[in-house]
C-alpha cells in the first residue's frame, strides 16, 4: 500500500511538472497608437499574456487580475481574442520577431470606439 502511494505521489509531481514546464509569457509593450479618427501618437500602454501549451489556454494578465482569450496559432504568428462583455473584441496580434498589433475594437453607449497600438512582445517560457 505504501508503494502504491509513493507511485501516485511521484506521479502527480511529474503532471505538476510537466504542466509548469509549458507556461509562455509575453510581456508587450505598444509605443504608438491610432484612434478611429486618424489621430497618431505615442503611447505607453503595456499588456501581458500567459499561455498554457499544454492545456492550449490562455488569459491575459493586467490591473484585474487574469481574463480568459482565445488562443489561434499560425505557422509565423499567434492572435490572442479577448471578448468583451458588449460583444465586441480585442486581439493582439504577435509575429515570429516580436513585433506585435493590438486593436480595440469597443462599444461604449452604443458607439463603436477603436484604435490600434503599435509594438512589440517579448517571451519568456518554452
Amino acid at each position: 500500500m505504501r508503494m502504491k502511494r509513493l507511485i501516485i505521489a511521484f506521479a502527480l509531481s511529474m503532471t505538476a511538472a510537466y504542466a509548469h514546464a509549458g507556461l509562455l509569457r509575453y510581456e508587450c509593450s505598444f509605443v504608438f497608437v491610432c484612434t478611429e479618427f486618424g489621430d497618431c501618437g505615442s503611447s505607453d500602454f503595456e499588456l501581458n499574456f500567459m499561455i498554457d501549451t499544454v492545456t492550449g489556454e490562455a488569459k491575459t494578465v493586467g490591473n484585474n487580475g487574469f481574463s480568459d482569450v482565445y488562443l489561434v496559432s499560425g505557422y509565423n504568428s499567434i492572435s490572442l481574442i479577448e471578448p468583451l462583455p458588449t460583444g465586441a473584441v480585442q486581439t493582439t496580434t504577435i509575429i515570429e520577431n516580436g513585433h506585435a498589433l493590438h486593436s480595440r475594437h469597443t462599444v461604449i453607449a452604443g458607439t463603436f470606439t477603436n484604435s490600434q497600438y503599435h509594438g512589440s512582445c517579448g517571451r519568456t517560457g518554452q
